[in-house]
């Protein structure tokens, strides 16, 4: 049973989706990335140490070029 300060109790496995996509562009040596994390935005308990409730990362998308 978890506490009001949020420090014990029981933390649920989640399914988290996360994907990266690369491809390189030869003729200029250049990499483009396209990544994602949490892609389904999950929301979840990712810690309760050491000062109580941690929440999971949101949704996360970011692109560069290398």
């Amino acid at each position: 049973t978890p506490n009001r300060a949020g420090l014990i109790g029981w933390i649920d496995s989640r399914f988290l989706l996360d994907a990266n996509v690369r491809h390189t562009y030869e003729p200029w040596g250049l990499t483009g990335i396209l990544a994602g994390k949490n892609l389904l935005n999950e929301q979840y308990i990712a810690s309760r140490a050491p000062r109580g409730i941690k929440p999971g990362m949101p949704r996360h998308i970011y692109a560069g070029i290398q």
